[in-house]
């Protein structure tokens, strides 16, 4: 009777573990809805971003102009974080236009969407406080730190 209970007791904690699986995205293919937020520019040309995805994980993307990105998972943020971020830039005011005075190193903020068009919104060293988008991008900022 004793080995049953013990059998029984071994597959209640496997399935238990089991079912503790972290829902982990694969950097080789993130969800088409996340916020990419980076810089690049500068000397070596260097693009490098954190990609925030909904479910709270954070990557970091790094790619040398003719290489291929490297990216790996940078950290967990809450869940809640992560929503407010989502909803914050779905209150910016993206433009087609393009950015007009590129600097050395220019800082942007990306929404990628699933069926809809990406946005992007950019700026050079220096956020100007006058900037329409201002108080969403320093949110949003504050969020990522």
């Amino acid at each position: 009777m004793k080995a049953n209970n013990v059998n029984f007791s071994l597959i209640l904690i496997l399935l238990f573990l089991l079912s503790c699986k972290v829902n982990t995205a694969n950097p080789g293919k993130l969800p088409q809805k996340n916020i990419p937020i980076g810089s690049y520019g500068g000397f070596t040309g260097m693009n490098e971003k954190h990609i925030y995805l909904r479910n709270g994980q954070v990557f970091k993307s790094q790619k040398m102009p003719n290489e291929s990105p490297k990216i790996t998972f940078e950290k967990q943020i809450s869940k809640k974080q992560a929503r407010q971020m989502f909803k914050t830039i779905n209150k910016m005011k993206f433009t087609e236009e393009a950015f007009a005075e590129p600097g050395n190193i220019n800082t942007y903020i990306q929404r990628n969407r699933w069926l809809r068009k990406d946005d992007y919104y950019q700026w050079d060293y220096q956020l100007d406080s006058s900037d329409r988008n201002f108080k969403l991008i320093t949110k949003l900022l504050n969020f990522a730190n």
